[in-house]
Parts: structure tokens; sequence; C-alpha cells
């Protein structure tokens, strides 16, 4: 939520609202958001909490900002520093996809045969299934003895 104050596709108003939740305790909700609102009627500023501001913090943004109105943050330095900040993130999209990409060059380097495919998939599930996730060296070389 944090980062959708530094968008200029926002309306002022729905900043406002997103600055309004930052001031709600997140256990006081018992869903995402307002569960009284229609998903016709939700706007972003109803899913804004108090843990919402922390990225602020955490991205070193002062906030001095939030408490004029949304129309005049670019006249303020820590707007425009945060909006800096943001603008550089890095994307975590494009890093995921980046991830799918490996994978998929991965899988089409082992075979492509779609059946050794299957076969392959269904032996590392098995696998999966007879190892816990918590597998020690020892607990591994014990699973494959069997």
């Amino acid at each position: 939520m944090a980062l959708a104050l530094f968008s200029d596709k926002l309306a002022p108003k729905e900043k406002e609202k997103i600055v309004q939740g930052f001031v709600t305790e997140s256990h006081e909700r018992q869903v995402r958001g307002n569960p009284s609102l229609p998903k016709e009627k939700a706007s972003v500023g109803d899913f804004s909490t108090r843990s919402s501001a922390n990225l602020l913090t955490h991205l070193n943004i002062g906030d001095e900002f939030l408490l004029v109105s949304p129309e005049d943050w670019n006249d303020s330095q820590d707007y425009q520093e945060g909006k800096r900040r943001v603008e550089n993130l890095r994307v975590v999209n494009d890093t995921a996809e980046r991830g799918v990409k490996l994978f998929e060059d991965f899988n089409k380097s082992l075979t492509n045969d779609e059946e050794e495919k299957q076969f392959l998939l269904q032996v590392v599930e098995a696998n999966r299934k007879a190892v816990p996730t918590a597998a020690t060296k020892k607990s591994v070389i014990a699973a494959l003895m069997l």
C-alpha cells in the first residue's frame, strides 16, 4: 500500500484513504480489507493498515509529507526522495519471470521427450513423499536404502 502513495496514477482521495488506513491496526480486521464492501466498490485504500506504513520506515523514507494534503506532496523533500527510491526498486515479478525462464531452460536441457519428463516428475514427487522436508543427510541415505 505504501508504494501506491508514490504513483501518479492514483487519485489524491485514494492516497488519503491509504494514509487513513495507516492508523488502523492489522488485527482489527478479520480478513484483508473491509469485508462489508462489495468487490465493485472496494478501493486500494480499503486494504491499508499500520503495517503498510512500515514499508516507509524500511525504505528510510521520511513520513512528514503524510501530514499534508496529497495535492501538496510534490513540494515535500521527503516525498520526492521516497518517489525516487520507489522508482528505483527492482520489480519482483521480473525476478520471478527470470526464475521461471531458468527452470524452463533447465527442464528442456534434461530431455525433449514428454514421456520422459512426466516420468521424471513422478520420480521427483515420489522422492518428496519418501523424504521429509527437514531431511538430514543421514535420513536421506536411510530413505534411499529402503
